[in-house]
């Protein structure tokens, strides 16, 4: 993968077969986010003749799937799971080169994605409806109903898990899939999907399709495209909408956030530091739930203080090749991404905000940095920035707080550090328009707990059982029997 005419080329994934590129002269090259010299790979684009190749196989071997007893769905994905596992030297090896991922948080989430696939074969068999008795001789009866075809489109920050918390559900529900991973970062999900063909999957129940915005228009528009399941930013989100409203295709949409997190008076300024900081440098900031607002409860001597405090956290860490063991901030996704972030920080010097760090590196390194505005209308407070910074602020009391934290047009995750007021904290938690809270935690997610947002990040949930309910529709069936007394 180290030299431009050496990088391997790939096509697409067709109801269980690889198909290559249709026109070599027109692919898609992806550069490395950590060396933008080299070409790690190169990619054909899907046409619309693949589109509806795709979707025809799809609808065609739904039915078949759907009619299996769940047992024998949660068996294909068990077997999928551990093929994947035998696998995952690879995937990571791809998540570090396209994403830029650290190597050591690519192995996390490989991990993970064995365990996502293990927790829906599981949940396979616990769908089930319900029985509602209505008299003595009708019976109304409440069955799960899956959606024939899904779309998946999925982000480049976490290519290979945010597609598999899509897809096994949806799988072990009766769906068939059609996943668009975002043309950055696509190996890893033609990977996955030879693993779910060798686990016995039907063929033609998925495909994945590679490209850009069209690839994904194509699909979402397509009249046979019963659900699409997003995970992308809001301008994204808004324009899947403005497509799937013209057949009304109903949506789960995992959209940006401008995570809160409450500093509560009695905190410890070197706890919050080491929870905050740890979250922040995750990932180098490019995840949606990074806490990238500091709201501290106390004066600005305290904010302060907090706000050194994370820096030092943040200072501390070694940028470099995210395939090395002694990195520990990987690149962002390109250079393009880095100079926006650079922006940022050069916009906030120009009016005159104090921060620290920010500092400039080349391509697509940045150094974290803290701001400390004091309008809750500027930009580091209300925008999402996608990178490894976070604005602190001060707030007379807990309620001002809150206040101020909900006035975002965001709602995905928030944070409250509790300094041993486990009352307050659970109260400050109840109160936050939020989809998420972790209270002196942050950002672990759970299989078993739903996930997903309010407001402009988004809605409808995934994980736990809530995630796999998301792919079925509620039929109720009206079941006369007996004689009427």
């Amino acid at each position: 993968m180290s030299a431009t005419t050496d990088a391997p080329v790939f096509g697409q994934r067709i109801a269980g077969v690889s198909v290559p590129p249709d026109d070599p002269g027109a692919m898609i090259e992806r550069r490395s986010p950590a060396d933008s010299s080299r070409v790690v790979a190169r990619f054909g684009i899907a046409t619309p003749e693949h589109v509806g190749e795709a979707v025809g196989a799809a609808r065609r071997a739904q039915p078949g799937w759907a009619a299996r007893h769940p047992a024998e769905r949660a068996e294909v994905l068990h077997r999928a799971a551990r093929l994947l596992n035998r696998r995952s030297a690879e995937l990571v090896d791809w998540e570090v080169a396209e994403s830029g991922m650290l190597r050591s948080l690519a192995e996390l989430h490989a991990g993970w994605c064995v365990e996502v696939m293990d927790f829906y074969a599981g949940l396979a068999r616990n769908l089930s409806g319900r029985s509602v008795p209505l008299g003595s001789s009708k019976l109304g009866l409440v069955v799960p109903d899956p959606y024939e075809l899904v779309v998946a489109l999925g982000p480049w920050n976490f290519p290979l898990s945010e597609l598999v918390w899509k897809l096994a559900p949806a799988l072990a529900a009766g769906c068939a899939v059609i996943s668009k991973p975002s043309e950055l970062t696509p190996v890893t999900s033609l990977i996955l999907d030879e693993v779910l063909a060798e686990a016995g999957i039907p063929a033609g129940l998925t495909s994945v399709l590679v490209g850009g915005r069209e690839v994904g228009a194509a699909l979402v528009e397509h009249p046979d495209v019963g659900l699409v399941s997003l995970t992308g930013g809001r301008a994204t989100g808004q324009a899947v909408l403005a497509s799937t409203a013209r057949n009304l295709t109903p949506t789960v949409m995992e959209l940006g956030g401008k995570s809160p997190v409450v500093v509560l008076p009695g905190a410890d300024p070197v706890q919050a530091a080491s929870i905050i900081g740890g979250a922040i440098g995750f990932r180098t900031g490019q995840q949606c739930i990074c806490p990238s607002r500091v709201m501290i409860v106390g004066n600005d001597k305290r904010r302060r203080q907090i706000a050194d405090a994370i820096h030092g956290q943040l200072s501390s860490l070694s940028p470099g090749d995210p395939a090395s063991p002694d990195t520990t901030l990987g690149p962002v996704i390109s250079t393009e991404h880095a100079d926006a972030l650079r922006h940022v920080i050069g916009e906030a010097s120009a009016r005159k905000m104090t921060m620290f760090g920010g500092d400039t590196l080349d391509g697509a390194f940045v150094r974290p940095a803290v701001l400390l505005p004091d309008d809750e209308s500027d930009p580091v407070v209300s925008e999402e920035l996608f990178g490894p910074y976070t604005a602190v602020q001060a707030f007379a009391d807990v309620d001002s707080a809150i206040e101020s934290a909900n006035r975002s047009r965001y709602g995905l995750a928030a944070g409250v550090i509790s300094g041993g007021d486990t009352g307050l904290a659970i109260d400050v938690a109840r109160r936050l328009r939020a989809g998420s809270v972790w209270i002196d935690d942050y950002g672990t997610i759970e299989l078993e707990l739903p996930f997903g947002g309010v407001g402009d990040s988004g809605f409808g949930r995934e994980l736990g059982m809530e995630g796999l309910e998301s792919f079925v529709r509620w039929k109720s069936i009206h079941l006369q029997h007996g004689s009427a007394s």
